[in-house]
């Protein structure tokens, strides 16, 4: 068992953020690392039992950070602002119309364009926006639009900013639109009691016993909180770059240097140079250069590590790995393995440890790259059961379900009586 088992929720902000928190506990502590799926309604259970041992960017049903379960210890949020929903409007109207709270709208609806833009019917806001509109008065002045989808939705702020025509409507964040345009809420003014957006922590939990046995760590989780904007861009990143979760967690570091070797303690983080050093991508300290409103310990990429950086994506290809290994007769499928692929080697790497691909290749089946079963893998579901032949792991995990996967895999793997080769 790996000395630290992260609990991942099952959306990608999660993946990425515990997949970067992976590789500091990793190459900075030493600690080898499993990824355990876990959802936001059992996060509590898995840790109570045992199961895991620390989970970021957990969206519990507390009011505030500092209630905590029994047995589970908040030591963090993840989120700098927390997480936020609101009414918005584009920046450049706040500014052009001096544009505030809703009664500047209200004095000048026309700057809207006399228009609130609804989510979806089937989001749970959608109705609370209604309810606000009502409650507000403002049924008068504005005609609601109820977008049939986030993309919809979306579009229409898309559509306001190329043509800085105005604009009003629902939206949270951290998220990828916040990325892209710089938009501003709304401020509305009523009693606590009718408040209806709060602000939602959203927190980084670990097991109260891992905490006090595990004591940098903790620290570790206490600075683990993300500006919401870089947490934004990391899920427009998400969206748009052609890149694994795995290569984007290692670009969000070294993008980020300063943000996440701050969170660490000395060793650590002099660990965690060093091994960057050792994979051509040197996070290295300025201590001879003044940086307004920066210490000596802060650490950032050089000009050199960008190009150098450009240079490494260009000739290695990262992707995650899922396998079925059989060592001493013991068939284990294991999941969380980093694949690299340069014109000189094929390396692995699993729980803090680096084999050659070919050299532990006879003992491996490989089963998921990067979110798709591999053609390896293809081949042994279509020699086994020709009528699923093709059938996508998305769609396999949709239909089986993520607590019976596994042993399906393993099924389909051992139909032949060889669970490898």
């Amino acid at each position: 068992m790996a000395d630290i088992r992260i609990g991942v929720g099952n959306w990608s902000t999660a993946e990425y953020l515990s997949k970067s928190l992976g590789l500091m506990l990793q190459y900075g502590y030493g600690y080898s690392v499993e990824f355990v799926p876990v959802t936001s309604d059992d996060t509590a259970t898995q840790l109570n039992e045992n199961s895991v041992d620390l989970v970021v960017e957990w969206w519990s049903d507390y009011s505030e950070v500092d209630v905590e379960p029994e047995g589970i210890t908040v030591l963090s949020s993840t989120f700098e602002s927390n997480a936020n929903e609101g009414w918005w409007i584009p920046k450049y109207l706040s500014e052009s119309y001096d544009l505030t709270s809703i009664d500047d709208l209200i004095e000048n609806p026309e700057s809207v364009g006399y228009e609130f833009h609804n989510s979806p019917v089937s989001w749970k806001a959608w109705q609370t926006n209604v309810d606000l509109i009502t409650s507000l008065e403002l049924e008068d002045y504005l005609n609601i639009i109820s977008h049939e989808s986030d993309a919809s939705l979306r579009e229409s702020i898309s559509s306001a900013f190329a043509n800085e025509s105005g604009w009003l409507g629902y939206y949270w964040e951290p998220s990828p639109i916040f990325a892209e345009y710089d938009l501003v809420r709304v401020e509305v003014d009523f009693d606590a009691e009718q408040d209806y957006f709060p602000s939602r922590p959203v927190v980084n939990v670990a097991e109260s016993e891992f905490t006090v046995e595990h004591p940098r760590v903790s620290d570790l989780l206490e600075n683990f909180t993300l500006p919401n904007w870089l947490v934004s861009q990391m899920a427009l990143d998400l969206e748009q770059q052609n890149k694994s979760i795995a290569q984007l967690s290692v670009d969000l570091i070294v993008d980020n240097a300063n943000v996440f070797l701050d969170m660490m303690d000395g060793a650590a983080r002099n660990n965690l140079i060093q091994f960057a050093e050792e994979q051509g991508v040197p996070l290295i300290p300025i201590e001879s250069i003044p940086v307004e409103g920066q210490g000596d310990e802060d650490l950032i990429p050089t000009p050199e590590l960008e190009e150098s950086t450009e240079d490494s994506a260009a000739s290695v290809e990262t992707y995650s790995l899922t396998v079925i290994a059989q060592v001493f007769g013991e068939v284990l499928l294991l999941r969380g393995l980093e694949e690299t692929i340069s014109p000189d080697a094929h390396m692995i790497y699993y729980n803090g440890a680096q084999f050659d691909f070919e050299e532990v290749d006879a003992i491996l089946t490989t089963v998921v790259r990067d979110g798709e079963f591999t053609a390896e893998f293809e081949s042994e579901i279509s020699d086994a059961f020709p009528d699923s032949a093709g059938i996508s792991y998305s769609t396999a995990v949709s239909l089986i379900g993520v607590a019976g996967i596994d042993d399906a895999i393993l099924m389909v793997a051992g139909a032949d009586g060889n669970y490898v080769g």
